[in-house]
């Protein structure tokens, strides 16, 4: 899959509910009918397809299993949309390789899935939840879940 990012003010909106069993989800749940899911992290990516054929993220949600416990700086970031090109969501290209780690910052409330790197450019396309795309690859989400 191949991911490039729009710059523009309007992201989706809401708040992350946190369960007792550590799971979370993006409220309200927009319509968005296919799911990527992280290779080796309990976590899946809503979104959906436009009809240009792009695929566009919209939320998060899943299990926070056994994250590293750590400060995790958040990257600078503006607003916009997050689209991704080349899936195939009738066989097993729904899955994604992420590099790293899931990270958890008690103190703060957020959540890194993938590469926990400094001095990089996020986007912003859910309120509280980042992706960092760098050469068309998905290196990191983040997430303010609590």
């Amino acid at each position: 899959m191949n991911f490039y990012t729009e710059k523009q003010n309007m992201i989706y909106s809401g708040k992350y509910n946190v369960f007792t069993d550590k799971s979370f989800t993006f409220l309200p749940n927009y319509y968005a009918p296919y799911v990527l899911v992280l290779n080796k992290f309990y976590i899946e990516i809503n979104c959906f397809i436009d009809k240009n054929n792009l695929g566009h993220l919209v939320l998060l949600g899943g299990v926070l299993k056994n994250p590293e416990k750590c400060k995790i700086n958040i990257p600078q970031f503006e607003r916009g949309v997050v689209k991704f090109t080349d899936f195939d969501f009738e066989s097993s290209g729904s899955n994604i390789v992420l590099e790293g780690g899931n990270y958890y910052d008690e103190k703060t409330g957020w959540i890194c899935v993938g590469k926990l790197l400094d001095n990089i450019q996020a986007i912003e396309f859910a309120t509280n939840t980042l992706a960092v795309i760098k050469e068309q690859k998905l290196i990191a989400l983040y997430a303010k879940v609590i």
